[in-house]
């Protein structure tokens, strides 16, 4: 029921893949302003552990990130934005 308050929000982005070629915080900056979410406290999910990602965003102090299997209702309620990958989102229905 949370993913469905956050949905019926307007508060969760699902992006095709998400995947940087090398770990740079810019990259997740500029990302994130493409989405129009910076500033706001982000939880990116996505299907696999992705190291480039996480290395691109751990210095984000309002970003966190986790895979889909380790989803909890205090990550999905404790942020304003989720962004799935629709491999992420095929993992939760599943659950």
């Amino acid at each position: 029921s949370a993913l469905s308050h956050k949905a019926a929000a307007g508060e969760i982005i699902v992006v095709d893949a998400l995947n940087f070629e090398a770990p740079k915080t810019k990259e997740f900056i500029n990302f994130a302003k493409n989405l129009k979410v910076d500033g706001k406290k982000v939880l990116l999910v996505l299907a696999d552990k992705n190291n480039n990602v996480y290395l691109s965003m751990r210095n984000v102090p309002d970003a966190k990130i986790m895979t889909a299997s380790d989803i909890n209702t205090y990550a999905v309620l404790n942020n304003n934005v989720l962004i799935l990958d629709k491999a992420g989102v095929e993992v939760i229905n599943n659950i």
